[in-house]
């Protein structure tokens, strides 16, 4: 109900408004993941504690990401690349273990 009053609350400004509002929040802008990692445009980004990951309900990013440089011309990681990234996961989780 309060996105529904944010929504009609927001068509009853100009347009011109919106448009320069909707500029200076950079939807245009890539969303940093991490340090050479640019996400995707047209999202607000959100930071979590680090805290968070102590919290027994926390549950590891089930996304894999590969680092360096990317492109449209450039193959998709091969299946080992998978299996060696689970690898490193195993390995780091149980160091906490220990």
């Amino acid at each position: 109900k309060f996105a529904y009053v944010c929504i009609e609350m927001e068509s009853l400004l100009p347009l011109s408004y919106r448009v320069k509002l909707f500029k200076r929040m950079g939807f245009d802008q890539p969303l940093d993941f991490e340090v050479g990692d640019d996400g995707p445009s047209g999202g607000i980004q959100e930071l979590e504690p680090a805290s968070i990951r102590s919290d027994p309900k926390y549950r590891p990013d089930r996304i894999l990401r590969f680092t360096g440089e990317a492109s449209a011309s450039d193959p998709w990681p091969s299946q080992t690349i998978s299996e060696e990234a689970e690898r490193e996961e195993e390995d780091y989780q149980q160091g906490f273990a220990d």
